[in-house]
């Protein structure tokens, strides 16, 4: 079932001055099909409006079309291929601006985009298709019978603005200690009769509208909630390293392998001081292998078919620097045994890491037992095996034919929330067990309360 989000207008017409602003992130690098981000019209093919992530280019483009011919184009130079980062769009529509490239204005974080490999504005007078009386308004979906419906991105902060065009400094700031840029989280902003603001913060009203004007979406499917924001990132798993037969789903924290030898898959967060933990769940097969892995080997071997890459073991997990896993029942450390007789790792079973950068330690567990102290109480001084320090590590996992479902905090193993929700000692995350003192989730507030203390 295609999910997405849809409202009907009661009143209103095709409006002349527009902004839209949304977060989204982006977790589709292996995705050929469009991303459909917006679309408004009659649900035709003749008068709508859509803004889209194209397929394998993942430029932006944006089209407005009249009549059955297009007045607006827009695609941009500049792709969004990052699967780990948060982006802030905002279109900024005024068909009355006397400036004919100032009609339509676009933002990605912060900055106005002015190069463009298509560049089309509509003459002056024109209204845009976004939110009318009759003309359904879709977050998520391509609604005009092409049937292109799923969208693989996460979204937060989505603004609609019936009347008024701002810039996206109404809507985003830099952050005065990392330099990012981040949401205002309660702008100030008429939204207009049409106008709306989804937070996606209700889990049970997903579309539910928070600017005043009760302008509530409905939701077609099922959208899991995450934690996982554009004010705080978390790590998930990069899809844009090359992993032949390999998918990706839930928002890249879901990994399968479809080959008939194991692959291995790398998180999109590399770090290298503070403490870490993370948890994962072995699903629909009997190959595992769970570890850590210098980041310089996620991209130093290019894995191909049928070809075993097993992190920790299979000597092309480790060209350069340190890659240690738990693979079966034998703890593995650059093709050296470091532990036999290990619990072999099973369906069901969730996996725990545990990592100290600063000291160089490894710790796994297994279902809420660390397996060195053998007890569900963490013991630092009973550590797995030690790793190079100073240099930048990256979770790292190995499948065949299985699945890994992965939590670095985000609270969900694929789309169940997990039972227990235990937290880190500085509240940030969502784990199934307890969190070892002094360990964080993996997620920019965390990665900055140490980086930058």
């Amino acid at each position: 079932m295609a999910t997405y989000l849809t409202r009907t207008p009661s009143a209103g017409s095709h409006g002349t001055t527009w902004t839209i602003s949304f977060w989204f992130k982006n977790t589709c690098a292996v995705e050929t099909q469009e991303q459909y981000l917006y679309m408004g019209g009659d649900g035709g093919t003749s008068n709508n409006m859509w803004i889209r992530l194209q397929g394998t280019s993942r430029q932006l483009y944006l089209r407005n079309r009249s009549g059955g011919s297009n007045n607006t184009v827009l695609t941009t130079n500049r792709a969004l291929r990052d699967t780990n980062a948060w982006y802030h769009i905002v279109y900024a529509f005024d068909g009355t601006n006397a400036t004919e490239g100032d009609r339509v204005r676009l933002y990605i974080n912060g900055e106005r985009q002015t190069s463009f490999s298509s560049e089309t504005y509509p003459s002056q007078g024109t209204g845009f298709y976004i939110g009318a009386n009759g003309d359904p308004m879709n977050i998520g979906r391509r609604n005009d019978g092409s049937g292109y419906n799923d969208v693989k991105v996460l979204f937060a902060h989505y603004h609609i603005i019936d009347g008024t065009a701002y810039n996206a400094d109404t809507f985003g700031e830099t952050d005065s200690t990392t330099g990012i840029w981040k949401p205002k989280l309660s702008p100030s902003v008429n939204y207009g009769t049409n106008g709306c603001f989804l937070k996606f913060e209700n889990s049970a009203a997903m579309g539910t509208d928070s600017s005043g004007q009760t302008n509530n979406f409905t939701v077609n499917g099922t959208i899991t909630q995450t934690i996982d924001t554009p004010t705080n990132n978390f790590n998930v798993m990069n899809s844009l390293v090359n992993i032949p037969n390999a998918t990706f789903a839930n928002g890249n924290t879901k990994i399968t392998d479809g080959d008939n030898a194991h692959k291995s898959f790398y998180g999109g967060f590399a770090v290298s001081k503070g403490k870490y933990y993370w948890e994962a769940k072995a699903v629909g097969g009997t190959k595992y292998t769970i570890g850590l892995n210098n980041v310089k080997n996620s991209f130093n071997y290019q894995q191909v078919s049928n070809t075993n890459n097993i992190v920790g073991d299979a000597s092309t997990s480790y060209l350069d620097g340190d890659a240690i896993g738990w693979y079966y029942s034998t703890l593995y450390k650059n093709g050296s045994q470091i532990a036999t007789s290990l619990a072999t790792i099973v369906t069901n079973d969730i996996m725990q890491c545990a990592i100290d950068l600063d000291a160089g330690k490894i710790y796994f567990g297994r279902n809420g037992t660390w397996r060195v102290a053998n007890s569900t109480t963490f013991d630092a001084a009973q550590n797995d095996t030690t790793f190079t320090t100073g240099e930048f590590y990256v979770p790292t996992f190995s499948i065949e034919g299985a699945s890994w479902e992965t939590n670095f905090g985000n609270g969900y193993f694929g789309t169940t929330a997990v039972s227990s929700a235990q937290n880190p000692s500085d509240g940030i995350g969502i784990f199934e067990y307890t969190v070892p003192s002094g360990f964080k989730a993996l997620c920019t507030k965390s990665i900055n309360s140490q980086e930058y203390s």
